[in-house]
């Protein structure tokens, strides 16, 4: 028979744990055990404080040293909240019912040092076999994000937590849904540290920082946009992403000049030379016609503020979108190519927060791009390796499509084909011939309005 390990006896467990004849952490309501088994966790208040024996005092002091000297990774507080990016604290797995608490303990499998390290170890195991792969873009990527990164880890408090919180992101939606729970526990213990140490580097960015701060600013709002509030759409989830990713982006732009000099792969990507529309199928080019099409006879409100103060005419998406439009039909030949993994991220930077704001209004000519941008991250979501993605570009889509169905963009023959395009791409239905459609062209914001109300 195999001999029972021993351990420190207490009587401040849960109920349901001392029920069980089993280990609390007695970090609850609930403790990790209940989070686990979905149990609802009652402690029961003692009458009296117990008294601490000598002996018992110097073990406790003794074990709290331990503690605070066992891993950097565990410098922060559990406790300890954050606005940054990376706020998971109420964020769950779409495909799992099971609700986390920002009051539960991220506690994993126990609350003993041994099986903290063991955890940490595996998160970082993972990190370096597999979750870095679904995040880098070119093959000069891979010794930055195989190696340096975990290397400035040891050194790094933050970047530790940040790659242990993406492991575990990865864990949690390849897992069965008891096993999930437990890794996104531990993924809202690693991101709330990981917060408050990005926060303070935040307030001193030079030469050596930025380029860890650019990527785990980006990491994190990847992190965010995995595990959605079951209450969000899809749409509303690429609100919170395109933000955090321009946070991201604003990093870099601090001073470009270092991110190209850093052992990162940014210096490479900027000689690619220029692909060739011949690199695109017919039916893609055919496509994108489509969409260019539209944006010459859609007219949207102008992000200029003199613009409006000036009662100027609103410009066209031709010309408004310019810049994006090019960046978001070019992303398609760099997805032919598959030279760089994620392209079609560059879009996010290039529409800023005018792009952004659109997309808040539900302007139509913005959902429609969205829905180009939507095939592109449902081919991503092909690689096996980009374990982020899944059914994002599908689901959104599916969405705008439906607010779309009747806006003035589905009045166009050719944003209608447009639409139907990108939902066959995706595996959904084409839209229904509608023999009825009026030729509608909005030259004015009222009678965009009209046509489609925009949400302030």
């Amino acid at each position: 028979m195999q001999r029972r390990v021993s351990h420190n006896k207490s009587r401040r467990g849960c109920l349901n744990c001392k029920k069980r004849h089993v280990k609390c952490d007695e970090q609850g309501p609930p403790c990790a055990n209940c989070v686990v088994r979905k149990s609802d966790c009652v402690y029961q208040l003692p009458a009296t404080k117990p008294k601490v024996t000598r002996k018992k005092r110097t073990t406790i002091a003794l074990a709290t040293l331990s503690k605070n000297d066992s891993s950097n990774s565990r410098q922060q507080s559990p406790e300890e909240r954050s606005d940054l990016p990376s706020g998971l604290s109420s964020r769950t797995a779409s495909n799992s019912s099971l609700a986390i608490h920002p009051s539960s303990s991220p506690v994993t499998f126990s609350s003993t040092i041994e099986s903290n390290r063991l955890l940490e170890l595996e998160l970082l195991h993972r990190w370096t076999t597999r979750t870095w792969m679904g995040l880098y873009s070119i093959p000069a990527d891979e010794p930055y994000m195989q190696i340096i990164l975990p290397r400035a880890a040891l050194k790094e408090g933050y970047v530790m937590n940040s790659l242990l919180a993406a492991a575990a992101v990865d864990l949690a939606l390849s897992s069965n849904e008891s096993e999930s729970a437990t890794y996104l526990c531990a993924a809202l213990e690693y991101s709330n540290k990981a917060s408050a140490g990005f926060r303070s580097q935040l307030e001193n960015i030079n030469q050596d920082n930025l380029h860890l701060l650019y990527h785990l600013a980006a990491l994190s709002a990847i992190m965010q946009f995995v595990l959605p509030n079951r209450h969000q759409t899809i749409l509303e989830r690429v609100e919170i992403f395109f933000n955090l990713m321009l946070g991201a982006f604003s990093i870099a732009m601090f001073n470009i000049k270092w991110l190209t000099d850093a052992p990162c792969s940014s210096r490479d990507i900027l000689k690619y030379m220029p692909l060739s529309l011949d690199i695109l199928d017919s039916d893609t080019i055919a496509a994108l016609e489509k969409l260019s099409t539209v944006a010459r006879q859609i007219r949207v409100p102008a992000s200029s503020p003199m613009a409006i103060y000036a009662g100027d005419e609103t410009s066209l998406a031709s010309e408004e979108y310019l810049l994006t439009l090019a960046q978001l039909k070019y992303s398609f030949r760099e997805d032919a190519c598959g030279r760089v993994k994620g392209y079609f991220l560059s879009m996010i930077g290039i529409g800023g927060r005018e792009f952004l704001t659109a997309i808040k209004k539900r302007e139509p000519m913005a959902l429609f791009m969205l829905m180009y941008l939507g095939v592109l991250m449902d081919r991503a979501s092909k690689d096996y390796m980009s374990w982020w993605v899944g059914l994002a570009g599908r689901e959104l889509i599916e969405e705008v499509s439906g607010l779309l169905e009747h806006s003035s963009i589905s009045q166009i023959p050719e944003g209608r084909e447009g639409m139907s395009w990108t939902r066959q791409q995706v595996g959904l239905a084409p839209l229904t011939t509608n023999d009825a459609i009026e030729e509608q062209a909005c030259c004015s914001l009222s009678e965009l309005s009209l046509a489609f109300p925009v949400a302030m």
